[in-house]
């Protein structure tokens, strides 16, 4: 009897675990990572994201968001202080490039600050994020999802 009962405390708490890992997952990636393009409407100042939602890419090293806005309404003294990126759920914002560009769209009013790695990105469906606050206080978020094609 007592066997028993620790069997299925163990099988209880492996399905909890399972269960938990799973639920994880989903917070993380915002839904199945299978479940190709998340479909949100870019937000203010995001003309596009590379790659897009959706997109099926034979190779991709990283991510990019392609930022355009008007004067008065950039990115504050310190883009790289308001802007987060999120690659599969890691925090990748140390290591994106151009970020210190997007200061107050002068210059140009226009940036596309990217996160790039040495190796590609496996085969798959990947999610990214960014997350940002403009110059007004405006808090922004948009997340899409791609697929890396399987090598031939």
């Amino acid at each position: 009897m007592m066997m028993k009962r620790i069997i299925g405390l163990v099988v209880g708490l492996l399905v909890l675990a399972l269960i938990l890992g799973l639920g994880i997952q989903w917070v993380v990636n915002g839904g199945w990572p299978s479940s190709g393009a998340v479909g949100d409407i870019l937000p203010l100042h995001i003309q596009y994201v590379r790659p897009s939602d959706g997109e099926a890419a034979a190779v991709s090293y990283g991510i990019c968001a392609h930022f355009y806005y008007q004067a008065g309404h950039g990115m504050g003294d310190e883009p790289e202080k308001t802007i987060r990126f999120y690659l599969d759920g890691i925090n990748v914002t140390q290591d994106v490039v151009d970020l210190a560009r997007l200061q107050y769209g002068y210059p140009d009013p226009v940036g596309e600050p990217c996160y790039t790695q040495h190796d590609p990105l496996r085969a798959g469906w990947h999610t990214a994020k960014v997350t940002y606050v403009d110059s007004s206080g405006g808090r922004f978020a948009y997340k899409w999802r791609f697929e890396v094609s399987a090598e031939q």
